[in-house]
């Protein structure tokens, strides 16, 4: 019998791809809502369960010498592998959602609100310089703090001493 090479490599590649944090490691924001789930942390601990569990259940048919603790192991992590992926699909992610989008030449301003729950007071705010408002993968050239813009909530900020104008928002 052999073992499931392609099942092992399959559950790695796929915890690699979730449990990295590619925004963090590159100056880039993913909109894409495929894009986003195949980057998602629940994603990620869904391939890092299933890698778990085939190396579990490989050890038990294919090495009789650590069938025992394998059996052992599989038995109590199944329980707390599972409650941690099945709270990762209920819980929010708590994406950052475009508030307004600020327009100066070809350089747009973007700002953001993070998502929260109802009973949180408090909204956090934030703000990125791009070329690419809206692609798919949106390439971040600078992160911008929000005291550093003036007349935020208006039609027009001030930034660096430039002018951004407020892009219209296309209705449905």
């Amino acid at each position: 019998m052999k073992w499931p090479v392609k099942r092992i490599i399959t559950f790695a590649f796929i915890a690699l791809l979730g449990l990295v944090p590619w925004e963090a490691l590159l100056p880039i924001q993913i909109m894409n809502g495929v894009l986003r789930l195949l980057t998602s942390t629940a994603l990620g601990l869904f391939g890092l369960a299933g890698l778990l569990f085939t190396l579990l259940i490989s050890f038990m048919l294919y090495k009789p010498p650590f069938a025992l603790p394998a059996a052992i192991l599989l038995s109590i992590a199944i329980l707390p592998v599972s409650a941690i992926f099945a709270a990762s699909l209920v819980l929010p992610d708590f994406e950052w959602k475009d508030t307004a989008v600020y327009q100066n030449g070809n350089d747009y301003m973007v700002v953001q609100e993070q998502e929260a729950f109802v009973t949180t007071s408090g909204q956090k705010r934030r703000a990125l310089r791009t070329t690419s408002p809206n692609g798919m993968v949106r390439r971040v050239e600078e992160w911008v703090a929000p005291r550093d813009v003036e007349l935020f909530n208006g039609s027009v900020v001030l930034y660096e001493g430039k002018r951004w104008d407020k892009q219209k928002t296309q209705g449905p």
